[in-house]
């Protein structure tokens, strides 16, 4: 599976979430700048008292109004510094490091990684390259700028005559299975084969993940926006029911 690949499905497993989170900040809006301050506008001329959630709310609807423009300039802002942060030289390490160790995602940028190197080392060594030649193939195809760096520590110990899982072993970058389906493939001679049952477990496993991860996002979402559109819809009754009593009264 190209690399390509393995990005759409990662994309895929993470649209319907986005659109969730899309959906619920733009319901939440909806409620707090038109709907809710419109109930209060109506029970205000009644001569009733807002509830202290719904006063809570009209002050955040008001400071929203008010500032809205610089809220959009402040996240503009923030776009373009952390863009430009992250595409300095000396922030590519630690920012492809960070994005290692988010959870849930950090696994699943970890397990594309091996099954691009496994992949691309199977499908170079299967077509007659050197291990040597492979390596510097495979390390200009890694788009990790940490992974990489890691990479390169392996590539010199081949160079140096040492043997392909006990490199991998010492980066201290790939987990004991990987590192055990490559010690086969050296001490049986086949090593295109081996790296391919290897790209073929370990893509099993990015699978697994991935499905993981989606079945998590999705009904943590959901219940968020549950709670939230929930409190907006008890904060409108409540507003409703005490401007019925004022009327009434």
């Amino acid at each position: 599976r190209s690399l390509q690949a393995l990005k759409s499905k990662v994309l895929s497993a993470l649209l319907y979430p986005a659109f969730l989170i899309v959906a619920a900040v733009a319901v939440t809006l909806l409620f707090v700048v038109y709907l809710i301050p419109k109930l209060t506008e109506m029970l205000d001329s009644t001569g009733g008292s807002l509830p202290f959630a719904a006063q809570i709310i009209l002050k955040i609807s008001d400071t929203f109004k008010a500032t809205w423009w610089m809220v959009i300039l402040g996240g503009i802002a923030t776009y373009i510094l952390g863009k430009a942060w992250v595409s300095r030289p000396e922030s590519a390490i630690p920012w492809a490091h960070f994005k290692l160790r988010l959870p849930l995602f950090g696994g699943i940028f970890r397990a594309r990684f091996y099954v691009q190197f496994l992949e691309t080392m199977a499908n170079l060594l299967g077509n007659g390259l050197t291990m040597v030649q492979a390596m510097q193939l495979t390390h200009q195809a890694i788009d990790n700028p940490y992974l990489q760096q890691g990479f390169e520590s392996v590539m010199r110990n081949v160079g140096e005559g040492v043997a392909l899982s006990r490199a991998l072993d010492r980066s201290a970058q790939f987990p004991p299975l990987l590192i055990d389906m490559v010690n086969v493939g050296e001490q049986t001679g086949d090593m295109p084969a081996a790296l391919a049952r290897a790209a073929e477990r370990f893509d099993r496993e990015l699978s697994k993940k991935i499905d993981t991860l989606a079945a998590l996002i999705q009904p943590l979402i959901v219940c968020l926006m549950a709670g939230m559109v929930g409190l907006m819809a008890y904060l409108m009754m409540t507003t409703i029911f005490q401007t019925i009593s004022s009327i009434n009264k």
